[in-house]
């Protein structure tokens, strides 16, 4: 009888876990200039590092923005965020603004 038991609470902690593993999922979006996103996953887990992939510009700046999240460059043409508990929308522009001949 206690070997039943302990199988149906091992069951019932795999399948919360397994659960658990699934919730959470958001989808992000890229929008605007898609070129200038080489690698966006489409969905992350909330809290899950993010890191997207840029193409690197000359005589301008890329700025890369995630709606209502904050984002780091980690080097050029890398960024990473953290992913929040809603989908969001993953955009870049360039800017020449302060570069020679803008």
């Amino acid at each position: 009888m206690k070997k039943k038991i302990l199988v149906i609470l091992l069951c019932i902690t795999c399948v919360g876990l397994l659960l658990a593993g699934c919730a959470g999922s958001h989808k992000i979006t890229v929008t605007g200039d898609k070129d200038l996103i080489v690698k966006c996953p489409s969905s992350a887990k909330t809290g899950e590092t993010v890191t997207v992939e840029t193409v690197c510009v000359t005589d301008a700046a890329l700025y890369l923005n995630v709606s209502g999240v904050e984002v780091k460059q980690i080097t050029e043409g890398l960024y990473e965020f953290t992913m929040p508990d809603f989908d969001v929308e993953v955009s870049g522009y360039v800017s020449t603004a302060g570069f020679p001949g803008a």
